[in-house]
């Protein structure tokens, strides 16, 4: 059965990744969910990954939905599924392409149309910072951006495993965040002295 405390602060988190295509989505969600960089994905594909993790000392176990080759934008009917129930949302660009970057407003608005709300626990993050010698987006216009949407700003680089880990749990916080019922567990107490050790 396991300990009762345990089993109450373990919660699944439902995400989704949006992004053009090309960007990444895929190879940042196989690299958090399986340690591997797969370059070679199919991007026409949608598939779902998960993975356990601790984050503030709170179980979280991922579901992360990362979504196919870029068409919400102009099928938002078949994207019900990719935000209807799902906790938060990772906005991801290439730093080494803008339109990727200028996608991502729009990108935005199609979650709060779809989730009829205004504002989602969202991390916006610039990815392939290996490219930063093609780099065609600044990070402050990235960290502009991700104060305008309401949302954490990273840098990353699936390929080379950089800021991967730190942006899934960043994600986490910022669900636990806007979650009034959220309640943090309390931390784990330091083992006191016996009597007999605080004589000697």
């Amino acid at each position: 059965m396991g300990d009762p405390e345990n089993r109450k602060s373990r919660r699944e988190y439902k995400v989704s990744v949006f992004g053009d295509g090309g960007v990444g989505k895929s190879c940042l969600a196989i690299q958090y969910s399986q340690s591997i960089y797969n370059d070679d994905y199919d991007p026409t594909m949608e598939d779902s990954h998960r993975k356990q993790t601790v984050v503030d000392n709170d179980t979280a176990l991922m579901d992360i939905l990362d979504t196919a080759a870029q068409e919400e934008l102009e099928h938002e009917a078949s994207t019900y599924h990719r935000t209807r129930g799902k906790d938060g949302f990772m906005l991801v660009y290439s730093i080494a392409n803008k339109k990727s970057f200028e996608k991502i407003t729009e990108l935005h608005q199609l979650i709060l149309r779809q989730t009829e709300k205004k504002s989602a626990p969202i991390v916006l993050v610039g990815n392939k910072t290996d490219l930063d010698s093609e780099r065609q987006v600044t990070f402050e216009e990235g960290h502009a951006l991700a104060e305008t949407l309401g949302g954490k700003f990273l840098e990353t680089s699936a390929k080379n495993r950089v800021n991967v880990d730190e942006c899934f749990t960043e994600l986490i916080r910022e669900i636990r965040r806007c979650d009034p019922g959220y309640q943090a567990p309390e931390p784990p107490k330091k083992a006191g002295l016996c009597a007999s050790c605080a004589i000697m």
